[in-house]
């Protein structure tokens, strides 16, 4: 913003004990930073604006209860004067922050925001909280590190000038280290490991030692999606709940691009023909009801096979997460023009890696009739494996009876212990 060219970054603290925060940040890469010029960190003494030789910075409660609260005078008295002081040096208005476990979560995409800004200003509470008018007059944004109780607003402050002030340019030597990092990409970042080779019968995965830089950076994203799985599952269940899903799919001959009404023609091709659903439990579709499943088709779930040479539409294919976006169910459909050409395998194996990369998904799994052996080839080259045979448990609705069903299913375990070699 204008008025901020050329200024310094600068964290201000608002704190009852200034020492922790210049001593907790002295150090490593935040420390360093200081000390060069490239951010500027004050820690304010909200005590030297008590106005009385006590010092005293709190007061009982009104209506009683345990422990001491804030006083307004001081706390407001050296919010104004920090307000005065950036404003003498030509700092716009600062980011003011109130550390407080009512707040909003602190996460990268904050730290992110706060590494932008040229002045922030952070409040740390202590005791049982600050005097409520003063919130009213100050107006602060609330943030909150965790769902638990420290002893005052210092340590969630020095957390946040942390993970903030690292990404300012110039505060880490080696810049690209900030876009590693776990949840800089929405993933916990990859194992990291050194010298030695060998240490104690445990070796650096061979990937690591080839020198092959393609196969380093596939190997650690998916060493980054296989530990968020395990360990942060949310994080990859925000992701998709935030629609960073992605619509279109690409496979070497092969595009999945979300599928309309505008596919009509093609579509109702194979789904109203009885060749194409004999194996099907629906179909052959009339135009209406074609019509219905393009109208509710969803974007990052239902997807028109598009063959990039030619640009035309030979399919429709799915994946279904359940409720707790715990399995997905495949499905796929091609027109018979195109069977037995490998594109069930093509379409397959990228619908099974948009299930568990992009979706976080913790198993895939496929129904299908027994007798139709090409969707069956079509899983076990994908290495999904037959897990159940249900006997007469599959409608074959254009033949009109009940035949042996299949159903195939891949572990998000086994799939990346395949992938990671």
């Amino acid at each position: 913003m204008a008025g901020n060219e050329g200024l310094t970054p600068k964290f201000t603290v608002l704190t009852l004990f200034p020492d922790m925060i210049a001593q907790g940040l002295s150090h490593s890469v935040i420390g360093r930073a200081v000390r060069e010029g490239i951010i500027n960190l004050e820690a304010v003494d909200i005590r030297d604006y008590t106005g009385n030789k006590h010092r005293q910075a709190d007061d009982y409660p009104y209506g009683g209860g345990c422990g001491m609260v804030m006083k307004p005078e001081p706390v407001y008295a050296a919010y104004t004067h920090v307000l005065e002081t950036l404003n003498a040096a030509g700092y716009n208005p600062p980011r003011v922050l109130l550390m407080t476990p009512r707040g909003k979560g602190f996460d990268q995409n904050m730290a992110r925001e706060l590494s932008r800004e040229r002045a922030v200003v952070i409040l740390c509470g202590h005791y049982e909280g600050i005097d409520e008018r003063v919130m009213e007059l100050i107006k602060p944004e609330c943030v909150s590190i965790g769902d638990y109780v420290l002893s005052g607003g210092e340590i969630p402050a020095m957390a946040v000038i942390d993970a903030a002030a690292r990404l300012i340019p110039g505060v880490l030597k080696n810049e690209g280290s900030a876009l590693d990092e776990s949840f800089s990409n929405g993933l916990l970042e990859y194992p990291q490991y050194t010298r030695p080779a060998e240490y104690m019968g445990l070796k650096v995965p061979e990937v690591l030692l080839s020198g092959d830089h393609g196969k380093i950076d596939e190997w650690r994203r998916l060493k980054s999606l296989e530990i968020t799985r395990e360990s942060r599952p949310d994080m990859l269940e925000n992701k998709n709940n935030k629609s960073t899903k992605t619509d279109t799919l690409e496979t070497e001959r092969l595009v999945l691009r979300p599928v309309g009404t505008e596919d009509f023609e093609a579509v109702h091709s194979w789904c109203g023909n009885p060749v194409n659903t004999r194996y099907m439990c629906w179909g052959p579709n009339s135009e209406e009801q074609t019509r219905d499943f393009l109208t509710s088709a969803q974007a990052g779930r239902d997807f028109a096979v598009v063959l990039k040479e030619t640009g035309r539409v030979i399919g429709t294919c799915g994946i279904y997460p359940d409720d707790d976006n715990d399995t997905g169910e495949l499905g796929w459909i091609l027109h018979l023009d195109y069977w037995q050409r490998g594109y069930g395998t093509e379409l397959g194996a990228e619908l099974i890696r948009y299930g568990f990369e992009d979706l976080g998904l913790r198993r895939v799994s496929a129904p299908c009739a027994a007798v139709n052996y090409g969707s069956c080839r079509v899983m076990e080259r994908n290495g999904m494996r037959r897990e159940a045979l249900h006997v007469k448990g599959h409608w074959a609705r254009v033949d009109k009876e009940w035949i042996d069903g299949a159903v195939y299913a891949l572990l998000a375990d086994e799939y990346f212990k395949r992938n990671n070699g």
